[in-house]
Order: C-alpha cells, then structure tokens, then sequence
C-alpha cells in the first residue's frame, strides 16, 4: 500500500535528491524504483515526525515489522541510506558519494539463509578459530571492565557469535558485509526487545571486530 501522495513537502524533496543521486551514479531502474515504491510508502509516515534519530528508527522499526522477512534488508538498506536526505546533511552525503555508497556496486553477497533454530543449534557445535575468537574475547572483557555480570555477557557473547557465524564466509571484512548480515539476521529475531537487544550488540560489536583502538568505549552505551 503506498501512503499518502505527496507534494512540495521535504519528505518528496528528500526522496527526489536520493533517487537522483542513485541514478546519476549509474543505478539501475529496477533497484531505483523498488526503493521509490518503498520511500513513497515511508515518506507518508515520516510527514509528520521531527528530524530526529531516534524518532526515524522508530519508525522504521514499525514499519518493517509490517513486512515479510526476506524484504527487511531491502527496507533497512534503503531507510538507512535515505536519513541523511531526510535531515539534510549534506556533509555526510558527499562523504558516502565520495566513498560510492550510492553506486550499488557490491556482488550481491548474502549470507546462507537460516532458521533461528538452525543458528542455536550450530552454535553449540561449532568451533571457532583464533582469528575469530580475538574480538570475541576482547568485548567480554570490555563488558567484565564496565561493570557487566555473568549472565548478561553470557547473553551478549552469545549474540556476537551469532553475528560470527554470519560473517563467516563474507567476501569482505568492511562495514557493508557487516550491514548485510544484520540486515538479514534481524527478521529471525520474532520479538521486539530482543531484535532492540540485538542491534544493541553488533552495535557494540562492531568495533571489536573492525579493530577499532578504542572499541571499549562503545560498549552498554545504551543500557
């Protein structure tokens, strides 16, 4: 169902500018309109909300889950590209132009599709190597450092492996392939508060896995 039609507002000024972007920088038509179907939809939500962050992802957040599963990350990708229209922030915009966000230019990797069982299930089986196992153990430490108790970096460690596993056979290690696989882990978590929990983690994961020199100080942030 497509929201509200549009007109002079900044919502269709925004989605106008992402589009046009898209297309100069050699996008094809089919991906341009799938994602103008999805904004058009989107941006009848967004007319009445404030240029804020948290405001967008709650929105969002409502949104998908109205959704089927395997069009998530579809959906996330393009509402996470479309914020910096949305608000305007030209100087982030040109930054990802510069770094060709805009261009699609990816192989269309996506991680082996799974059940939420199947992924517990493999977790208690499966052996993971040095390489892998260094960020792991430096965000329990982290954690342990802010003051965290056992069970809940039992339940946080838990989470990254999940996200370990995913990543496992990424072409990349860079912050697309990262994306990728939370876009398309998200929809196996069917609760709310443990998708929030989720996004919560690879948060925080991230700059464990990246190397980031000061990746402690990202950690329970939003706890």
């Amino acid at each position: 169902m497509i929201g509200p039609v549009m007109e002079n507002t900044r919502e269709q000024n925004a989605i106008d500018a992402y589009l046009a972007i898209l297309k100069k920088n050699g996008v094809d038509e089919y991906n341009i309109a799938a994602r103008e179907t999805i904004l058009d939809e989107l941006g009848g939500i967004l007319a009445d909300q404030q240029l804020d962050g948290n405001g967008y992802r709650t929105v969002i957040e409502t949104f998908v889950e109205r959704k089927p599963a395997d069009e998530w990350p579809f959906i996330l990708s393009t509402a996470r590209e479309f914020y910096h229209f949305w608000v305007e922030d030209i100087k982030v915009i040109a930054e990802k132009n510069k770094n060709k966000v805009y261009t699609k230019e990816d192989d269309g990797w996506m991680p082996e599709p799974m059940t939420m069982e199947k992924l517990t299930d493999t977790l208690k089986v499966e052996k993971f190597d040095n390489a892998e196992l260094w960020p792991l153990k430096a965000y329990k430490q982290a954690l342990k450092n802010a003051g965290a108790g056992d069970d809940l970096i039992a339940v946080r460690s838990k989470l990254a492996k999940i996200t370990m596993l995913r990543l496992r056979n990424c072409p990349d290690k860079n912050h697309q392939t990262y994306r990728t696989v939370v876009d398309s882990t998200l929809p196996l978590f069917k609760i709310k508060n443990s998708r929030k929990l989720f996004l919560e983690v690879v948060r925080e994961y991230y700059h464990f896995w990246c190397g980031h020199p000061e990746a402690e100080n990202f950690v329970l942030q939003a706890a």
